[in-house]
């Protein structure tokens, strides 16, 4: 099987009113964490992980908006 992940990395512009769902981690990356993210049996899955400014990952699980702009793709 296949498996990815979409990682988020806060900047200067504001992502929360885009970021939905996911649960709080603060959480320093290590291994047992990333590998979460691609484990189809855990909260993690199916959903970007966001990093913030600190190196930390801050959420796990979040839905990000979908464009309906499909001349943009």
């Amino acid at each position: 099987r296949e498996f990815g992940a979409l990682g988020v990395v806060r900047g200067v512009e504001h992502l929360d009113r885009h970021l939905r769902g996911g649960w709080a981690v603060d959480g320093k990356p290590s291994v047992p964490l990333l590998l979460s993210v691609f484990d189809p049996h855990t909260p993690a899955h199916d959903g970007a992980a966001v990093i913030d400014d600190r190196g930390r990952i801050d959420r796990v699980g979040v839905h990000l908006p979908l464009t309906s702009n499909l001349a943009a793709l």
